[in-house]
């Protein structure tokens, strides 16, 4: 349909093989997911990893192992990712994962939250905001479906870090 491809299609036919519609995830254009390359290996039995520096729930990297027909759908993306068999999942965006809260703060200086494997902190430290972070030093999430992904991540085995000694 367009001339010049975007990153959700081009990282889609990087992962599988397939060329899709702008703006779409992992899908072909009759609307069946696409298997990823991630997705072969995990059915082999590898470990798999996805890691960037940008959000986990942005366009590229969903594209290895998502499925969703809007590269905005990142609450989605987040709810797949929470669910697949990645064994290590490193990168920003993990407000995705978690529930919008109404707990007010103290004020002060940011507090750096727990947050997934990285070397870095994953939550970009510009997003930590004091308006973004409780009193109890725990991040604000976007989710309005009332989830905790990360927990739920948690209670499957991940580890919740914050910093790269954790690791």
């Amino acid at each position: 349909e367009d001339f010049v491809t975007d990153s959700s299609a081009s990282a889609t036919a990087l992962a599988t093989g397939y060329l899709i519609l702008n703006g779409w995830v992992g899908v072909h254009p009759d609307g069946t997911p696409t298997k990823t390359v991630l997705e072969y290996a995990e059915e082999k039995g590898m470990w798999t990893g996805l890691v960037v520096t940008c959000g986990v729930t942005h366009a590229t990297p969903a594209s290895m192992a998502t499925h969703v027909k809007s590269r905005g759908s990142e609450e989605d993306i987040a709810l797949q990712l929470s669910q697949c068999d990645i064994e290590v999942i490193l990168g920003g965006g993990w407000e995705k994962f978690l529930t919008v809260r109404a707990t007010k703060i103290d004020g002060g200086s940011p507090v750096v939250p727990p947050i997934f494997i990285s070397g870095r902190d994953l939550l970009e430290r510009s997003l930590l905001t004091a308006d973004k972070v409780g009193a109890d030093g725990k991040p604000y999430g976007v989710r309005k479906d009332k989830r905790n992904l990360a927990a739920e991540m948690e209670d499957r085995g991940y580890r919740f870090i914050r910093s790269a000694p954790e690791l």
